[in-house]
């Protein structure tokens, strides 16, 4: 912080700002590129490789698992849940 108010202060600001801008701008390409998914293999094997044959077997997976009984999860007793709400509204006041 000090360096870039010193070389503001010399009349360097400006090249200074634009060398951060590129070097930020070139490490957000890099991590939007890593975070994007560019090809997914559906149930029956089929390799997806466009962005709507993607989002249609988001959309697919996701709407088929709203609302599914998930045999992994156990039923929680009404106390238990009610004394486990009131411990995290407490917290968050």
């Amino acid at each position: 912080m000090g360096e870039v108010f010193l070389s503001k202060n010399q009349g360097f600001g400006s090249l200074r700002t634009d060398q951060n801008s590129a070097y930020f701008f070139r490490k957000l390409k890099v991590h939007h590129k890593a975070n994007t998914i560019h090809s997914l293999q559906d149930r029956n094997g089929v390799r997806l490789d466009t962005f709507e044959a993607i989002l249609g077997e988001f959309i697919q997976f996701f709407s088929e698992s709203l609302g599914a009984v998930n045999s992994y999860v156990e039923v929680i007793p009404d106390d238990l849940s009610r004394e486990i709400l009131d411990i995290e509204l407490s917290n968050e006041m």
